[in-house]
């Protein structure tokens, strides 16, 4: 009897140990949500913040008889996560997309993180016009650092019609993303760079989603 109570008492034991070790820890610090994201200010992407609610923004026309106005879009629901800052919890990597009027398309990363329980846009850099984004990664075991894959305008192309591939790394660095001076490999768009992925149209343009029916896939 006295061996079983004491077992009793060391599984009480070490179950008060366990509590008292996760209210030291504390819960997990938050990742911003999609939501949030879509409906919060960003700098860098216009000469003063702007406030995107469910993922756009719209400013005021460049004169009163123009239908001109600049517009910021939150680009596909798309959001990388991983530690940035080095401070315990992820935050969220996005894309937002900017036309002022004319035919340029320009592409921005934003860096958020959370700061007294409210997203915090961190850092904004500017991609390039019309570039098209491949993939964008939180690099794992290297704080701050962002590999970005995309398809620019190489040396003899137009805007309009980019061509080249390449890959860039971004620092996370006292407030600011910084492209860091790793030698880029580049080479140009090729059917290799479509081939082995299924293709599925979800958006026509940032704000205009595909009818979900019938899907639209590459045809073999």
């Amino acid at each position: 009897m006295k061996i079983l109570m004491l077992i009793v008492a060391l599984v009480l034991l070490a179950g008060c140990n366990d509590t008292e070790t996760e209210t030291a820890a504390g819960p997990p610090a938050p990742t911003p949500t999609l939501d949030q994201l879509k409906n919060m200010a960003y700098a860098g992407v216009e000469d003063q913040p702007v406030t995107l609610g469910a993922g756009a923004w719209e400013g005021a026309p460049f004169r009163e008889d123009s239908p001109l106005r600049p517009r910021v879009n939150f680009v596909r629901d798309f959001v990388r996560t991983g530690d940035v800052d080095g401070l315990p919890g992820d935050e969220a990597v996005v894309l937002l997309g900017s036309n002022s009027g004319g035919t340029g398309e320009y592409i921005h990363l934003a860096v958020v993180g959370v700061r007294e329980g409210k997203p915090v846009n961190l850092a904004t850099t500017r991609l390039g016009d019309r570039v098209q984004v491949k993939s964008v990664d939180v690099v794992p075991g290297e704080v701050g650092r962002i590999r970005i894959e995309l398809v620019r305008p190489g040396p003899d192309d137009a805007l309009c019609c980019p061509g080249e591939v390449a890959a860039l790394h971004y620092a996370y660095q006292e407030g600011a993303l910084t492209i860091l001076p790793v030698k880029t490999a580049t080479h140009r768009l090729s059917l290799d760079d479509l081939a082995g992925r299924e293709w599925v149209l979800r958006f026509w343009s940032w704000d205009e989603p595909a009818a979900a029916e019938p899907e639209v896939t590459p045809v073999s």
